[in-house]
């Protein structure tokens, strides 16, 4: 049976999110500087998901204030369930960049604010803030996948290992004598996959 969640206990939820999203971005910041960036990456991005889930428990909070009821914890589970959704409520701002390609469309942004120039750039950067706002949370979702499962360094040993397995069975197959049984048993590495993961 799903217990029911007071202001209070979502209240402490949100405060336990935000604490965890600080130590997170601590361990991130972390590997960074010890050179772990696909790992970093990982962790930096669980800590905004963290953010987000706090302000989702703040506005299950609100809305529990304002209805005067209580929420069941199976419904916050479910409204911090999707990746996301997560990430779009703990976005902060949005950042690009621009080369000199673009230096006439945005030379307003210097202007008089009043003068149709200004009023022009804007409206392009505005343009731009809006699409990479409602791109953002999905790329950020699969850059974390890529750095958890498409490290460079993990292809790097996955060949190496797969290569030493390859050439170890050419080995035993090589010096086993003609009568052995094909079904014999013959001492073979572990595989390259699960070899891999008992090094990571």
């Amino acid at each position: 049976m799903s217990r029911d969640l007071s202001a209070d206990d979502l209240m402490h939820g949100a405060m336990y999110a935000m604490e965890q999203a600080g130590h997170l971005l601590h361990d991130a910041l972390a590997l960074y500087k010890s050179g772990r960036y696909a790992s970093s990456t990982v962790l930096s991005v669980f800590a905004r998901e963290e953010i987000g889930r706090s302000a989702i428990l703040l506005e299950m909070r609100q809305n529990v204030f304002a209805s005067g009821s209580v929420v069941s914890a199976e419904a916050v589970v479910k409204a911090c369930d999707d990746h996301v959704a997560k990430l779009t409520r703990g976005r902060g701002g949005i950042t690009f960049e621009w080369g000199p390609e673009r230096s006439a469309d945005l030379k307003g942004l210097w202007a008089d604010p009043q003068s149709e120039d200004s009023k022009k750039a804007h409206a392009v950067v505005d343009d731009w803030v809006e699409r990479k706002a409602g791109r953002d949370p999905n790329d950020t979702h699969r850059k974390r996948m890529r750095a958890l499962y498409d490290r460079p360094e993990a292809r790097a040993a996955l060949r190496a290992r797969l290569a030493r397995d390859r050439a170890l069975a050419q080995l035993v197959a090589s010096v086993r004598p003609p009568s052995s049984s094909s079904s014999a048993a013959s001492p073979m590495p572990r595989s390259a996959a699960e070899s891999v993961a008992h090094e990571k």
